[in-house]
């Protein structure tokens, strides 16, 4: 069997243009349509934002914008006001559908150009437009050119539309009027009997780093030891190129595969300059599964995730039809949590190791002679050096070993910063965020809910205590009253009628008894059975508090998942 992938053309020119290039800024599914996002891609400050579709009433010809669909379009700025320089990421959506500066209230159509300047002031200019981006969504990402379009200003006699024609060359969700030649597409993902999970995570190491480590096999069994693989799955790595380094990327087969074997041959491909993917067929197991993964750079020492795990279950009985089933019905932020586990299993030791080859790359060293790679598990990573040097101008940032390069870099975090979950995931993720609102408030409702079930438990064992302290006084009363005086007696005996009669009241209010709360007046070893309801009454609330409070402590604990991930890994819990 063949591990290779087939032939097919690459749109790749040999003078590597990293601004000329598509790539992935995110799942769409995970952008709030109702805000703006600032995304940072190859240093350069970006704005994401839906514009929504044209109502009926704005009386806007279907024809004039191809870019619009039912449901709005993206649009993708750089993230500046022409004005005053602040960033428009700070703004809103009006609901006329521009993008408002927060400053002064410039607005923005889908083109960039300013319809409003509330100060008055001529705004059919370029140099009143904002700058606007190609972009276009594919596969459910949202792909972006960072190659800034022309400024087109809204003419003086046209300042009411926000939607004029030409809108599809500059951010088209559709991408018929967008030039979308190269796109980095899984061709397989237009065919919908393939899942697809997603999760992404802006991770501190560089494009480089991640592209290296994902293309690497070997590692997993060590570092992802007891969280997605064992130390003892560990087999033969007999990786080679099928097809060699080129501008275009390169292809390699893995004859073994991963788990020693277990799962069949695994074909690998390089995409230049940001996607990888790894495809093991239906041979062993009866279903094709695909990792498919976008590096996307940031800055240096800082890029952005972008993880699909896809199957393709081809059975027709429930073995197949049950996987895909358990697939489709877990909510997405389920997912993005469930991976950020492995994904943190090698982020420490990146984000370190990355310092010490920039180290060495200052002092003149290359990647073959920082590293050390005597193995055959190594040849993607050699190639995708290989690639790095003879094709893509020493990376995005150009070469690390450049002072300007080491200057940019971000400090040297600790374990809590490398860790934290919410400002690299959580906080711009909208399926996460409303989950962890939901979370948060289930939380605090079994709070109240446990307090309130300790209080009713409370209130009914002092409600069953003061009957019982009731009956008993009436009992001495009475004992006391055939000693003493007829009148002492009698006084003595009514306060403690008086005294029970409210208690019993209170009881049967929280407890309520056969017959009433006479029954305890005129029935004192009716106390006995109070309490032996009570006792139950309190033991189920007691029961429905803990319950409550174990429940509270249990989103608790997924709450903070949101927040943090955990240390040490799960590799060094143990064997």
């Amino acid at each position: 069997m063949s591990t290779d992938f087939p032939d097919a053309p690459f749109n790749r020119t040999h003078a590597f243009d990293w601004l000329d290039q598509w790539y992935p800024v995110g799942f769409v599914k995970d952008f709030d349509p109702a805000a703006p996002h600032r995304f940072v891609l190859l240093g350069i400050p970006l704005v994401i934002w839906h514009q929504p579709a044209p109502s009926s009433d704005q009386h806007h010809s279907s024809s004039s914008s191809s870019s619009s669909s039912s449901s709005g379009s993206w649009r993708v700025f750089a993230d500046v006001c022409p004005h005053r320089l602040v960033p428009l990421s700070e703004g809103r959506i009006t609901p006329g559908g521009l993008l408002e500066c927060p400053y002064h209230g410039w607005a923005f159509n889908g083109q960039g150009g300013c319809e409003i300047i509330p100060q008055e002031g001529h705004h059919a200019t370029p140099r009143a437009c904002a700058t606007a981006y190609p972009c276009v969504v594919r596969q459910g990402l949202l792909f972006v050119k960072p190659a800034a379009l022309p400024k087109r200003p809204v003419a003086s006699d046209d300042s009411s539309s926000s939607s004029s024609a030409g809108a599809g060359v500059h951010a088209d969700a559709g991408g018929s009027t967008v030039d979308a030649a190269g796109l980095p597409l899984v061709p397989e993902f237009d065919d919908p009997a393939w899942l697809v999970q997603d999760t992404w995570r802006d991770v501190p190491y560089d494009w480089a780093s991640l592209m290296e480590n994902v293309l690497d096999a070997s590692h997993v069994p060590f570092t992802h030891h007891k969280s997605i693989s064992s130390r003892d799955s560990v087999g033969a790595y007999d990786m080679r190129l099928t097809r060699q380094v080129s501008g275009a990327g390169f292809r390699g087969a893995w004859a073994t595969g991963p788990r020693a074997g277990a799962l069949g041959p695994q074909a690998t491909e390089f995409v230049a300059p940001c996607l990888m993917r790894h495809t093991i067929d239906a041979q062993l197991r009866g279903y094709e599964s695909m990792v498919v993964v976008y590096a996307v750079p940031i800055a240096p020492g800082k890029c952005r995730l972008l993880n699909r795990n896809a199957f393709k279950f081809t059975g027709q009985g429930w073995a197949a039809k049950l996987p895909a089933l358990l697939m489709k019905a877990a909510p997405g932020w389920a997912i993005h949590l469930g991976t950020q586990v492995p994904l943190e299993d090698d982020q420490i030791f990146l984000h370190y190791g990355e310092a010490e080859f920039v180290a060495a790359a200052g002092k003149g060293k290359s990647a073959a002679q920082a590293y050390y790679m005597p193995s055959k598990a190594d040849t993607y990573v050699v190639a995708f050096r290989s690639w790095i040097r003879h094709h893509g101008n020493g990376g995005p940032f150009g070469d690390v070993g450049r002072p300007e390069y080491r200057a940019h870099l971000q400090p040297r975090l600790s374990h809590p910063q490398l860790l934290d979950r919410y400002s690299q995931h959580t906080a711009n993720c909208a399926q996460c965020q409303a989950a962890l609102k939901q979370v948060t408030a289930g939380r605090r409702l079994l709070g109240w809910a446990a307090g309130l079930c300790c209080g009713a438990a409370l209130l009914t064992a002092a409600a069953a205590v003061a009957a019982l302290a009731a009956a008993s006084t009436v009992a001495g009363g009475s004992s006391t009253a055939a000693a003493a005086a007829p009148a002492a007696a009698g006084i003595g005996s009514k306060a403690a009628s008086l005294l029970l009669a409210g208690a019993a009241a209170a009881a049967n209010a929280v407890l309520p008894l056969p017959g009433g709360p006479d029954a305890l007046l005129l029935q004192p070893e009716a106390v006995a059975g109070l309490l032996a309801g009570a006792g139950l009454r309190v033991g189920g609330w007691a029961a429905a508090a803990a319950a409550a409070w174990l429940l509270r402590g249990a989103l608790t604990g997924l709450e903070g998942a949101f927040h943090t991930g955990s240390y040490p890994p799960p590799r060094n819990k143990g064997p």
